[in-house]
């Protein structure tokens, strides 16, 4: 009798690993490498076009105060539905601090609120977030609501984002995402599909050399691993390894 061992190929009815369930099939599509960089320059040549905020139309200011906040933010459109502006700072010249009440995500187990700050742009005031939202305020927003938290109904927030054509409702986070897709669609797609705002903004920062720590830190993710495996779409580096090693 021979004692040599004869290796069995694994197959999916032989061993657990290789029937991965539909959740984890989907975390590592998610997870994929993706080889696709951005460009937001159609998006930007799109809203200089449009000219300055007093020009717009309600729908065109709208759209452009959602893009802006995700992209330079790199706020999520449940973010956006959850801004807060009774606890928000909108008096400086060249920022704001918005409250988004109780976000997605968790710190502890616990959804705490999180604060952020929106910057001026330094040269373009068309494309400035601050002096979007605050021609947004004046012309859309002046109006106090009062609004149940979009998951948390026992919490009052006075919402910033309001219906195009009722400034007496609060708008739902999918929505605001059917807005910023309506721009995001400007944008060249190297895969076929439309990038989040979120994942694309932080992209393109990551790729103009802004460091990953600060990156991490504007868009409140949890670890570095998070942001690079879930969010960052691009895994090219502005470093020319093969230049730095090869020449």
């Amino acid at each position: 009798m021979s004692n040599t061992f004869t290796p069995t190929r694994p197959t999916s009815t032989t061993t657990p690993i290789f029937r991965p369930s539909s959740r984890h099939y989907r975390q590592w599509k998610k997870g994929s490498c993706v080889h696709s960089d951005y460009d937001a320059t159609p998006v930007r040549e799109e809203l200089l076009k449009w000219g300055s905020n007093d020009q717009l139309s309600i729908k065109q200011l709208t759209r452009k105060v959602y893009w802006l906040l995700c992209m330079c933010n790199f706020l999520r459109p449940s973010d956006i539905a959850r801004i807060d502006l009774n606890q928000s700072l909108l008096s400086e010249s060249n920022f704001f601090r918005l409250c988004i009440v109780r976000p997605k995500e968790t710190s502890g187990g616990i959804h705490r609120d999180k604060h952020i700050i929106v910057q001026a742009h330094p040269s373009e005031l068309i494309l400035c977030p601050v002096n979007t939202i605050r021609a947004y305020l004046d012309r859309h927003a002046r109006s106090i609501l009062k609004s149940p938290h979009p998951t948390l109904l026992d919490i009052t927030i006075y919402p910033l984002i309001r219906y195009t054509k009722d400034a007496t409702s609060a708008l739902s986070s999918q929505r605001i995402s059917k807005h910023i897709k309506s721009l995001m669609v400007l944008m060249p797609l190297a895969n076929g599909s439309i990038p989040k705002a979120r994942a694309a903004g932080s992209t393109i920062a990551a790729l103009k050399g802004v460091p990953i720590d600060d990156v991490i830190t504007q868009g409140n993710w949890a670890s570095h691993s998070t942001y690079l495996r879930f969010y960052r779409i691009s895994s090219r580096t502005r470093t020319n390894f093969t230049s730095v090693l090869l020449n």
